[in-house]
Order: structure tokens, then sequence, then C-alpha cells
């Protein structure tokens, strides 16, 4: 999405955290599309990377784990506030990871799922917040009109959780339609929504009239669905 308000920058990308350091990286040349849009980038210097299921061991390339790492950046641990569910080796042989979900490629390249901890379960099927927003923000990349996407997990009595999503015209960039109007938001969103597996696809779409913040700034999964759930005005129901 950078690339199309900063078409000649040059974009460093990277992804980390703080109980981590830096995990991996990728650089964008302008004008440049990489092989695939949604990778993270490689493994940091000095970095091993390594997707592991639930008990520490390795997955074949493709396949969906935590995402652990090796390496002089990783912290000792917390000097107060451990919550003992964040930061923790997977296994053993010093693999340690903050229970993001992701897969590595043929190439080596990090794709990212989302936090263990967002995942929705709707229906018996395990849906990631992430990588449905990526999918419907996609024919945005291309379009006039871009659109900030929050999908959520709506607790229902019968299917345990219903995938929603939430939007609002993107506030970055300049010298573009980013407006638009609900028709094309619905276009967009539903472009993005053909190509999920079923179980996947948001039963109901909001419109924001802000984003859902925590008080330290962050977007909040768990705040939009409070908005959602007490009839806040700042999100209503589109579709």
């Amino acid at each position: 999405m950078a690339q199309h308000w900063a078409p000649n920058a040059v974009i460093h990308q990277y992804y980390g955290a703080a109980e981590l350091g830096f995990v991996a990286a990728t650089t964008l040349e302008p004008a440049v599309s990489p092989r695939d849009s949604d990778g993270v980038g490689r493994a940091f210097p000095g970095v091993q990377l390594s997707i592991r299921d639930g008990r520490g061991r390795p997955v074949r390339a493709g396949e969906l784990g935590s995402v652990c790492v090796k390496s002089p950046y990783v912290c000792s641990g917390y000097a107060w506030g451990e919550d003992g569910l964040a930061f923790s080796e997977l296994g053993t042989g010093g693999w340690y990871t903050v229970h993001d979900q992701g897969s590595l490629d043929q190439h080596g390249v990090l794709h990212l799922a989302g936090r263990a901890s967002d995942m929705i379960l709707c229906s018996g099927a395990n849906v990631y917040p992430h990588a449905v927003e990526q999918a419907l923000r996609r024919t945005g990349r291309s379009s006039s009109t871009e659109l900030d996407v929050i999908v959520a997990g709506l607790p229902d009595p019968v299917r345990g959780h219903l995938v929603i999503a939430a939007f609002r015209p993107a506030a970055h960039g300049s010298g573009r339609n980013h407006g638009g109007t609900i028709d094309d938001a619905v276009a967009i969103l539903r472009t993005g929504a053909a190509g999920l597996p079923a179980s996947h696809r948001p039963s109901h779409y909001y419109e924001l009239a802000e984003l859902p913040l925590t008080g330290s700034g962050k977007i909040s999964r768990a705040v939009l669905i409070q908005w959602i759930v007490k009839g806040d005005p700042r999100v209503q129901r589109r579709w």
C-alpha cells in the first residue's frame, strides 16, 4: 500500500517484536512489485527463523504455526509484568516466540497470519483476522479508493463467533480519492471477500466514523466489538 502513495520511495519493511528484536525484513525498490506482496521478508541478518507447531516441532513450508526465533536479539525476560503467555520458549533448543502465527514459503519469505489470541473460531473453522484483512484490502491497492479494514469475531450463540469487518477510508496519502463512496467500499470489500473460503467471509460489514483505539493509541479488535455490542454511534452496520 505504501508504494501507491510513495511510488518513488525505497521502502524498508520489517517485522519484529519487543521481546524478539528484528525478525524479518525486506527492501522494496521504486516501481518494483515484490514476488509476494503478502510476505514481510526473509530472516534478518543473524536471525534463525522456524515455524513450529504447539509441541515445538518444525512444520513444512507453507504450513501455519508459531513464528519462532533464535537470535542474539532475543530478550532475557521481563523485568516486571510477566503474564506467562506472550513470550516463551517453544520446545527445546532456544527457540522463542510471542505466539504470532505465520508460515515460511519455499523461498524463505515469512508470511504472517496474526496473533494466536486474535484467532476467531467460527463454526469450527480457525479464522485469522489479519489474513482476512489482507484479502479485503487487496483490491483497494489498485483502485482510487483505499480503506482501513478491521476484522474481528462477534460472539454468536450458534456459530461461536461471526466474522465481521469494519471499514473507513484510509487517512494517509495525498492526491488520491481516499474518501470514495459506500458503493466504492462495497465493490472493494465484496471483490476481496470473493477470494476467501466461505468460512472466512465476513457475515456483516460496519462503517467506522473513527478507528477503535486503546488508550495507548493502538487499533483494538476488542474495542470494536464493544462498540458493536453497545450500539456505539461510531460504528454503523451497512450490510
